[in-house]
């Protein structure tokens, strides 16, 4: 942004060379830097431009630096890409393949169970989950506002960054899939914007009592924001979920139990991963549906990792349900599978009926202990309990263990 920026002042060859190097090198970091490229468009059309009025814009079409400048810039992105990444030149095919392959899960072609708690989600959800709970609602509210002044200023300055914002979620944001890790490459911007619209705002002030809002505006939204930083951040000063569980397991479940698991990432460790921890695996793979493991516990497994394509019968899932629970005196699961097959009631309900028996208690199981550690700071706690799934998963899931009452 800062190389476009200098180009658009200056329309110096170098600065053409060295915006195209920085946006080649950062599509070699993550293919979705091509949307860096309307930045570099935006900064050459200003470049090229100058001060001329709109109706001379034909003029400026007509001139070759219009047409010849923008080649070093693509060549010395494509220069810097292939350096960093050579893996198209040496495997064109395949790469392309690995493309086309991450195309169809963005597009909902392939629709694997971890995305299936986008469903029927639209644009809208960037705004009021992933930003929301991303940056916090002040600050998040703050950018959008400053977003829109941006649209309306329309300065040099604000073009460069509305090209690379508004391309980004229009591409995006539409998307099937929509990871709350898709928003971080719009944090700094919407930061950026949300200072500048309060610095416009004092500019414009006439009145000392409108310039005390725009700066108690300004105190609100920095200091909610630490807040809210500090209260994520107090997750971590307490001991993991799945830890707690595990220990609180091997400390009250009798020796030789019989535990059903799901296949979850965030289920507890259970038997000797817990003894001698190991994180990086799972307990079961994709098509392993039938696992009893003699482990301290004997642990059967629940594997949900199901696959695209056409779902069993429900007359499979409620045989597979039957088998499972066979002897179960406990259950230990995360909140995970749960939080996936829900949105899926139509295309799953036998798995929909089984979390919802089970949460109410018309399972045959009584719900026993439950871990979950909240972002919290002074006494008060963040619920974001409604947040894009994997936001709260990785770090602060929720874990259920459930004991049979007969």
């Amino acid at each position: 942004m800062l190389a476009a920026h200098r180009l658009a002042d200056t329309g110096h060859p170098r600065a053409y060379l060295l915006a195209g190097g920085l946006a080649g090198l950062a599509m070699a970091t993550k293919q979705t830097a091509l949307l860096a490229w309307p930045v570099i468009a935006t900064a050459h059309v200003l470049a090229v431009r100058g001060p001329a009025p709109a109706a001379r814009l034909l003029d400026v079409l007509r001139r070759r630096r219009f047409w010849t400048l923008p080649l070093l810039a693509a060549a010395a992105g494509g220069l810097a890409f292939m350096v960093a990444d050579p893996f198209p030149l040496l495997n064109p095919r395949r790469f392309l393949q690995m493309s086309l392959f991450t195309r169809r899960f963005v597009t909902a072609e392939i629709q694997p169970h971890w995305t299936f708690q986008f469903t029927d989600t639209t644009i809208a959800y960037w705004f009021t989950n992933l930003l929301y709970f991303g940056m916090g609602p002040l600050l998040a509210s703050l950018g959008v506002l400053g977003l829109a002044w941006a649209a309306v200023k329309r300065t040099r300055s604000d073009l460069l960054v509305l090209s690379l914002v508004v391309p980004y979620l229009l591409v995006l944001g539409p998307g099937y899939m929509k990871f709350i890790r898709y928003a971080i490459p719009l944090l700094p911007w919407l930061c950026l914007l949300a200072a500048r619209l309060l610095l416009g705002l004092g500019e414009r002030a006439a009145r000392p009592a409108a310039r005390l809002a725009v700066a108690a505006t300004a105190a609100v939204v920095l200091g909610t924001s630490l807040l809210y930083t500090l209260a994520y951040l107090n997750v971590y000063r307490q001991p993991d979920a799945r830890l707690q569980a595990a220990e609180w397991i091997h400390r009250h479940l009798p020796p030789g139990a019989t535990v059903l698991i799901d296949s979850s990432a965030a289920t507890p460790l259970i038997g000797s991963r817990f003894f001698h921890p190991e994180f990086y695996g799972r307990t079961v793979r994709e098509g392993e549906m039938h696992v009893t493991v003699h482990d301290h516990f004997t642990v059967k497994v629940l594997n949900l990792l199901t696959t695209p394509g056409p779902p069993p019968s429900s007359a499979w899932w409620e045989a597979y349900l039957r088998e499972r629970l066979a002897g179960v005196e406990y259950i230990v699961m995360s909140d995970e599978h749960y939080e996936q097959y829900r949105h899926r009631a139509d295309s799953y309900p036998v798995l929909d009926r089984f979390y919802r028996s089970l949460l109410w208690g018309r399972a045959g199981y009584r719900l026993i202990k439950t871990f979950k550690t909240y972002p919290a700071l002074l006494g008060y706690t963040v619920d974001d309990d409604r947040a894009e799934l994997t936001f709260r998963l990785f770090d602060h899931p929720r874990i259920w263990i459930f004991r049979a009452e007969r």
